[in-house]
């Protein structure tokens, strides 16, 4: 094999001017071939413009041009074709006019939230507690039906999952924040992987995911930002349901759920674990305990670790 790479005279000198001095590991060795000056080259020049190629070569023996291409030279340079041109301008088009699209999407999402945030503060000026008269769990979710459609926080009744009510055979009562999208569409409390993780976290202590309680702060799943009054409104429901079941004990699952529910908007969740809380009810206080919601924990082993120790501890008290 030819160790030495045969160029000619002018694509030497560009090269070296670049500082190279090798191509493909092999040597640069300028060929007895000349460049052609465009005055005795016209056609050929053409060709080999076509041919994508800046220069061609001129043998000595005919003087006949030859496109550079044909030859064992190193072509240096290729322009861009008006094709190619055509192309780049109409791709750069193509992502302007889509960037364009997401930009207006985005702002047109966040107009819709904060005119959605501007409803539900006007409709929280109005707000009075709902008096609630149901004594068993399916009246208890009729009355919050009714109330959630009159005061538009739902459009339907298809959008509500109230919860689950266990055997009461545990009197363990367990509270998230709100019910996942596909919980929803389901009709089933912590469905999925996260419904799976959580039954055998359960398993662990004797019990199936039917034997306790399950519901929410909120009934329904928010697309959006929740502000912290929604839950203030909203929460006479989760009371009633507390006063129906009267569990032994409550587990709340999440960060934002434990805040509400505690009263502590401003308390990170590891705080809150570490301390003893209490609920209230009639002429006892049920205790709390608190830990990550299991949707955190599906991807990472610490916090599934975390929720398994909580619930063994707390569990071993009561």
């Amino acid at each position: 094999m030819n160790p030495e790479v045969p160029i000619t005279h002018l694509q030497s000198l560009w090269i070296q001017e670049l500082g190279i001095s090798m191509l493909w590991g092999k040597n640069l060795t300028p060929t007895s071939a000349q460049v052609v000056t465009p005055s005795t080259t016209g056609l050929a020049k053409d060709k080999a413009m076509e041919g994508g190629a800046v220069g061609v070569i001129h043998d000595k023996a005919d003087h006949n041009s030859v496109p550079l291409e044909q030859t064992s030279a190193v072509p240096l340079i290729k322009r861009a074709s008006a094709e190619n041109q055509t192309k780049s301008g109409r791709q750069h088009n193509e992502q302007s006019k889509v960037l364009s699209e997401i930009q207006s999407s985005l702002q047109k999402r966040i107009h819709q939230q904060s005119r959605r945030r501007v409803q539900e503060n006007e409709a929280l000026k109005d707000y009075q507690a709902p008096l609630i008269h149901a004594k068993t769990w399916d009246a208890l979710q009729a009355e919050l039906s009714a109330f959630y459609i009159e005061k538009q926080v739902v459009a339907s009744e298809a959008d509500i999952l109230f919860g689950q009510l266990g055997d009461n055979s545990s009197k363990l009562m367990i509270i998230e924040e709100m019910p996942g999208i596909n919980d929803v569409l389901e009709k089933q409390v912590f469905s999925g992987a996260c419904g799976e993780l959580l039954v055998n976290i359960l398993q662990s202590i004797g019990l199936d995911k039917h034997n306790v309680t399950i519901t929410s702060l909120l009934k329904y799943h928010a697309r959006d930002e929740v502000a912290p009054e929604r839950y203030t409104q909203l929460a006479p429901f989760l009371q009633a349901q507390i006063q129906l079941v009267q569990p032994s004990c409550i587990w709340l699952l999440g960060t934002r759920t434990a805040q509400s529910f505690l009263d502590q908007p401003q308390t990170a969740i590891e705080t809150l674990r570490q301390q003893q809380w209490s609920f209230p009810l009639e002429n006892r206080v049920i205790p709390v305990f608190i830990s990550c919601h299991p949707s955190l924990a599906l991807s990472n082993a610490r916090l599934k670790q975390d929720i398994w120790q909580d619930l063994h501890q707390f569990y071993a008290l009561v």
